[in-house]
């Protein structure tokens, strides 16, 4: 690949979240009294234990007996003890704020780091891209396997972190108003204090994927290899689980008007949900076997730009009818060549103004290329050029891991993430 094409997206910084977690993680430490954890609701096995067989254990011993002689579903083996649960995998989250140069970025399974990059513009005249440090380490003991993450829209400064049994909702400055009840929390790195909120998912394992309203009153939760996935308000306090169907959720996306919520699931299908009566449509790219590796609306909520990891196109589906209608046409859209390897799509992000879509790429040549993208009447794409995924001396492990998050700030900043505790952030603005 040429350096021509490599430099036109010019690197502006890189955050070792690592490094700077050493340093500040020490001052961390649960807000919790040894009388506040006894106080803790007591496990689902030690209530079945204390209280013999529960409804839902007499139904898993049936289906275990069921499945003698029918195939089940990996998700449903896994739920009824046949075949133990799949971990969920130590992948890469990133997530830019709406309006504010901060990045959140999660470290481990339980750690999520805040860098500020607002700052960043001013110094791409520099020679060497500048090294940011982490300002914010998030962590508490209900926090555990981190599996997502989200900015909450017009609300300042709150962050939702996808975690064991539900959602960490971390609120800086002042305590947040709502129904659910929040702890005052220190916060590592500074001296700031934070409020903690938790909201209890209804099924148990950890939140894979989250996805808020675009009036950030609506917060959208699936849990890691189940069905369905679970709406809350966050000011009322209400929690509405939402049955949708039988496979698996990975990944969740609300519509910028607010009246349809994507839903794909791991086996590469994916449901709309118009929000008026809670009615879905079905949709099946052909040959897609693989969970949508991204998805992103038009601002108008017309169209719908989904991935399926590992194809060799995307697919664009439009909408003919107003909302709440859910007549559509789906096209594919291909990618115009990047290099002498095509690659398979790996993940992909759109800018906010719909102007720049990256699309990282696997293969021999392992790449983000950066496409001029226009949406209207239908998705055409321009290569702009390419970025290269790995960088000289990253470790082979971090190479083959197959896993990358890309996300573009508000002005235009693409940050990728390749590595587990490397981010790194190239100009992707205008040229």
């Amino acid at each position: 690949m040429s350096e021509k094409m490599a430099s036109e997206f010019p690197l502006i910084a890189r955050i070792y979240i690592a490094s700077s977690g050493k340093s500040i993680r020490r001052l961390t430490e649960s807000s919790e009294s040894p009388q506040e954890k006894s106080k803790r609701p007591i496990s689902t096995q030690a209530v079945s234990e204390a209280q013999g067989l529960s409804t839902t254990q007499r139904v898993k011993h049936v289906a275990r007996s069921c499945a003698l002689a029918v195939k089940l579903p990996d998700w449903l083996q896994e739920y009824i003890g046949i075949k133990p649960p799949e971990p969920l995998q130590l992948c890469m989250h990133l997530a830019w704020h709406p309006s504010t140069g901060q990045v959140a970025l999660a470290e481990t399974s339980s750690h999520v780091h805040v860098c500020d990059a607002s700052n960043l513009s001013v110094r791409r005249a520099a020679q060497s891209a500048d090294n940011l440090q982490s300002e914010l380490l998030l962590w508490h003991d209900i926090q555990q396997q981190v599996g997502a993450l989200a900015w909450r829209p017009h609300s300042g400064q709150q962050l939702a972190v996808g975690c064991s049994n539900g959602v960490c909702l971390w609120s800086f400055g002042k305590c947040p108003a709502g129904a659910a009840p929040a702890q005052k929390v220190a916060v590592g790195g500074t001296f700031q204090t934070a409020w903690l909120s938790f909201l209890r998912a209804h099924q148990t394992g950890p939140v894979a994927a989250l996805a808020w309203h675009p009036n950030g009153h609506l917060l959208a939760a699936a849990v890691h290899h189940r069905p369905g996935f679970t709406i809350f308000d966050v000011s009322s306090g209400l929690t509405t689980p939402v049955a949708a169907g039988l496979m698996p959720v990975s990944l969740l996306s609300w519509a910028p008007n607010g009246e349809y919520l994507l839903e794909g699931s791991l086996e590469g299908s994916f449901r709309v949900w118009e929000t008026h009566k809670w009615t879905d449509a079905l949709w099946t790219s052909q040959g897609a076997a693989q969970p949508l590796c991204g998805a992103a609306w038009t601002p108008d909520s017309q169209a719908l730009l989904v991935a399926n990891k590992g194809s060799k196109q995307l697919v664009a589906l439009y909408f003919t009818q107003k909302p709440p209608g859910m007549e559509a046409q789906t096209f594919p859209v291909s990618l115009p060549p990047s290099g002498e390897d095509a690659g398979s799509v790996e993940g992909f992000a759109w800018d906010a103004g719909r102007e720049r879509l990256a699309v990282a790429l696997g293969g021999s040549e392992r790449r983000i290329a950066v496409f001029a993208a226009a949406h209207k009447p239908i998705l055409a794409l321009r290569l702009l050029g390419t970025i290269p995924l790995t960088s000289e001396g990253e470790s082979d492990a971090a190479e083959d891991s197959h896993h990358v998050a890309l996300s573009f700030s508000a002005g235009g900043t693409l940050a990728t993430q390749v590595a587990q505790t490397k981010v790194e952030l190239h100009a992707c603005d205008k040229m």
